[in-house]
């Protein structure tokens, strides 16, 4: 239709080997897992370079955590290039006074316990 549509920041667009995307994109995906309360994305440093994807999730009141089932669920639902690297569970997703997010806590957040992709044997699909 001609149109731009802006659905992120500039500062939070993630750079993944050589795609950008937007953790919008990857939140609205994970968001509509059963078992997800809330969810946000954030870029980490990747030891290939760029940018790795991880996903802090915040499940429903009495789900347990099971992240190869949303490992499985992302690689399905999203490109290869977007599905997260890593997840981590936490008890509730930091917010500001206006109920937005606080990215920054949890791009610097340490000492959590994360899990990655590829210890769960999960195969990404390329185009």
């Amino acid at each position: 239709d001609g149109y731009y549509y802006f659905v992120d920041r500039k500062k939070d667009v993630i750079r993944r080997r050589g795609e950008n995307l937007a953790p919008y994109d990857v939140e609205s995906v994970l968001n509509r897992h059963s078992s997800v309360l809330e969810s946000v994305v954030v870029g980490v440093p990747s030891p290939l370079g760029e940018e790795d994807v991880k996903a802090f999730v915040q499940l429903k009141p009495g789900v347990p955590e099971d992240p190869k089932a949303l490992f499985e669920y992302c690689a399905r639902e999203l490109p290869f290039f977007m599905v997260p690297q890593y997840i981590e569970f936490i008890e509730a997703i930091p917010k500001t006074a206006n109920q937005k997010a606080q990215r920054f806590q949890l791009r610097g957040r340490t000492g959590g316990r994360q899990f990655d992709r590829t210890d769960f044997g999960i195969q990404l699909r390329k185009p």
